[in-house]
């Protein structure tokens, strides 16, 4: 999955000794000297292996492969619903802005934003390689409390609100076949029914 050495965002962010290792060998989470703030990463591999029981003090570490950010686009993910879709049901023009779509990728995702910044859903498709068992492990774990059942959406669907004290979101997540997991997250209070529009559209492109 993709990595960011300024906050570790993802399924690394529970550990706080990660040693990066660059292509030339630097470390760009520990060595200000080579701090790279626009190069975006991707882990190649991990020490100890996924599902390998540590501490949170112990040392991880993560092979790294360089994302070329202008090489153009494999995955097309803003192809799932167009902006003229998006804005029937966010009731206003949108902008989207895709990410995650260069070749290698197992996340890919795109977002919709309404153009005058009252309402915004994210889409995110998680495939083989994005998880550390697999999606039905995945969905499991998202969606063990606070989730309500939804059906008619892939092989199975629920969908968690999460009152941060922040800025609340809720996150529609769909199990697909294949070893595959469908995001759908809505900020400003989106509910499940605006985000099940989105999936319906997105899957039915997709595939479930």
């Amino acid at each position: 999955m993709r990595f960011s050495p300024a906050s570790k965002v993802g399924a690394l962010q529970c550990w706080d000794n990660i040693r990066g290792v660059a292509p030339d060998g630097h470390d760009p989470v520990n060595n200000p000297a080579h701090y790279d703030t626009e190069a975006i990463y991707r882990i190649a591999a991990v020490s100890p292996p996924a599902g390998t029981p540590i501490g949170r003090h112990e040392l991880v570490t993560v092979q790294l492969a360089e994302i070329d950010s202008t090489a153009p686009p494999v995955f097309r993910p803003c192809d799932w619903m167009t902006a003229s879709e998006a804005a029937s049901i966010l009731g206003g023009p949108v902008t989207i802005e895709p990410g995650g779509d260069s070749a290698g990728s197992v996340d890919m995702w795109c977002s919709y934003r309404r153009s005058d910044g009252s309402r915004r859903v994210g889409l995110e498709l998680l495939v083989p390689g994005a998880f550390p068992v697999d999606a039905a492990s995945q969905f499991a774990l998202a969606t063990a409390e606070n989730a309500t059942a939804v059906d008619g959406l892939g092989v199975k669907a629920a969908c968690r609100s999460y009152p941060t004290s922040g800025q609340p979101f809720t996150t529609l997540f769909v199990l697909l076949n294949t070893d595959r997991l469908f995001k759908a997250t809505g900020s400003n209070g989106e509910t499940c029914d605006t985000l099940k529009q989105f999936a319906q559209v997105a899957i039915g492109r997709i595939g479930a």
